[in-house]
């Protein structure tokens, strides 16, 4: 059985109910729109995977989901989220990117292979996502720092 989206609230959130005790807040799935694509993006270019990339945002938005009642700013820790995960993500599998990376040398490459794509592909993660939020993000140092839970003068050092 189905039934009609119905508005309800929790404790004063504004939400749609799809099914009884299935409440989604209206501003989360106006979150969802505004941001899957750029965080996918975000995802994308610290694991260089599309799909790894689409399930990390995919989590990364149930995780926010889930603490939507509790965030101050629900965008920032998503970013933060997804920045995480990605970085996790690349380094469990280190190991494969290097043997990737050993085969693609002794391929010929493909015709419009970007050289900055082929160097991002090449630093360690941490800087590669630093590298990520500064420059595609536009992020500030200190912004950075709080999402690589590191210093700002690490976040300068890693985008340098």
């Amino acid at each position: 059985m189905t039934f009609p989206p119905a508005r309800d609230s929790i404790e004063g959130v504004e939400a749609i109910s799809t099914s009884p005790g299935r409440l989604r807040p209206v501003a989360f799935e106006a979150l969802y729109r505004r941001e899957l694509e750029g965080i996918v993006r975000i995802a994308f270019l610290i694991t260089r995977s599309r799909p790894v990339a689409e399930e990390i945002a995919q989590e990364a938005f149930v995780t926010v989901l889930e603490r939507w009642i509790s965030l101050a700013n629900p965008g920032a820790y998503l970013r933060t989220t997804v920045v995480r995960a990605a970085v996790r993500s690349r380094a469990r599998t280190g190991r494969e990117h290097e043997l990737l990376r050993a085969e693609r040398r002794r391929d010929v490459p493909e015709p419009g292979v970007d050289e900055m794509w082929e160097m991002l592909g090449e630093l360690p993660s941490m800087q590669r996502a630093a590298i990520v939020l500064r420059f595609y993000c536009d992020l500030p140092h200190d912004q950075i720092a709080g999402v690589l839970h590191c210093t700002p003068a690490s976040a300068r050092m890693l985008t340098h």
